[in-house]
């Protein structure tokens, strides 16, 4: 097998603005990097990815599109595992910096490890949904993050094995992961992605459950399982963290006070944001505070 270290994170497949520090290999190609918050436009890599966000306080967005032409958004938040499918037109952007490692997964390896499954889109899974009971994997990553900050004193072998075995780690697990939904019957990624919609299009209104049923197309009473089969959230949970990020993107951008972001995220208050903000982001801005 091949191995080198490349710094200049410029070669194709990778997108200009990619400063992952690399170590090639002809199954699982290794990167690691803290990425300012910026924006990655629409590229596509030849190799199946899978983003570790390995930070608490990450928060990303991908946007991706479908075989029809539609567009497909998640966020993708810290200590969450993102799957990304080869070939697949994506962009990224990052709100806050990511400490991540990436593995970037050949075809053939991924067969071998998993054959006959079928790699489709993208797959957004937390760490406590694919690691549970796995220790092995979640030393891997630990040991990946440790690797890679150290990268400059180590020889590229010692990251091409851990690269590898994880990598070979998550493919099981991933595989694990998709059987649970299929067994659990998860929303299809049509309903999901009108649900999502929905939510991002009413963030501002109070709603009811009920009414993210019915724009999925089924009962009340299977909607709660099935989303968070598919999410690994409770519909609750993941309204609010979709309102926690649309306030993150207000304060961004700046202009507006504090009461005025509490309204249009559909917060009840000015405290009620205050309190989910420390809730969310407490570190972050913590070290802001402090710059």
């Amino acid at each position: 097998m091949s191995q080198s270290i490349d710094s200049t994170c410029r070669n194709p497949p990778y997108p200009a603005g990619d400063c992952l520090v690399r170590i090639n290999d002809e199954s699982v190609d290794i990167g690691y990097a803290v990425h300012p918050a910026h924006y990655w436009e629409e590229h596509v890599h030849d190799r199946h990815q899978f983003i570790l966000m390995l930070d608490a306080c990450s928060d990303a967005e991908i946007t991706w599109r479908m075989a029809d032409g539609s567009q497909c958004k998640r966020r993708v938040s810290g200590q969450q595992v993102c799957f990304i499918e080869k070939n697949l037109p994506h962009s990224l952007r990052w709100y806050a910096p990511a400490p991540l490692v990436c593995l970037y997964i050949s075809e053939a390896f991924m067969a071998q490890i998993s054959p006959n499954d079928g790699w489709k889109d993208v797959a957004i899974h937390h760490w406590g949904e694919l690691l549970a009971c796995d220790l092995l994997t979640l030393g891997l990553v630990l040991l990946m993050a440790e690797l890679c900050r150290q990268h400059d004193r180590l020889h590229p072998l010692h990251l091409r094995v851990a690269g590898i075995f994880l990598g070979a780690q998550l493919i099981r697990i991933r595989s694990r992961a998709k059987a649970r939904v299929q067994k659990s019957a998860g929303l299809q990624n049509m309903q999901l992605k009108l649900v999502h919609d929905w939510i991002n299009e009413h963030i501002s209104e109070r709603f009811e459950i009920w009414e993210l049923a019915r724009v999925a197309g089924i009962s009340r009473s299977h909607f709660g399982r099935k989303f968070k089969a598919s999410t690994g959230y409770a519909p609750q949970r993941y309204i609010l963290i979709q309102r926690v990020h649309r306030a993150l993107e207000l304060l961004q951008r700046g202009g507006m006070r504090m009461s005025e972001i509490a309204t249009q995220a559909g917060f009840a208050d000015q405290s009620h944001l205050s309190r989910n903000l420390r809730a969310f982001y407490g570190r972050l801005l913590s070290k802001k505070k402090h710059q």
